[in-house]
């Protein structure tokens, strides 16, 4: 019975280091973390919101999102989320996605981290 997949050969990787979704997965090291390309990303994403006095709401669900990826490389980092996702519930119910609020005391602390 086929199934009507098909396999991309040129995605085929072949070696002890190999990356999915953009986590390297290191057999021999036995570690996973972020590409190179990736791996800049995070700082320049947090200096950003760590420099701006507001966010909107729309603006902190991408934050959020970007960074709950880069915690399934870095030990503990989802508990560091905490404090943002609380910002996103205090967002009115019918507020629009740009409507801004300001940034916690305890949300730049958990992006300083």
């Amino acid at each position: 019975m086929q199934v009507g997949l098909s396999i991309k050969t040129s995605k085929n990787e072949e070696g002890t280091a190999v990356c999915f979704a953009g986590v390297v997965v290191d057999t021999r090291n036995i570690v996973i973390r972020l590409r190179d390309k990736k791996l800049q990303n995070p700082h320049n994403v947090i200096s950003e919101a760590c420099n701006s006095p507001s966010l909107s709401l729309l603006d902190i669900q991408k934050l959020t999102g970007y960074l709950n990826f880069v915690s399934t490389v870095v030990p503990l980092g989802r508990t560091f989320l905490r404090c943002l996702y609380n910002m996103e519930l205090y967002f009115p119910p019918q507020a629009a996605k740009y409507y801004k609020g300001r940034i916690s005391g305890k949300a730049y602390k958990d992006l300083a981290w």
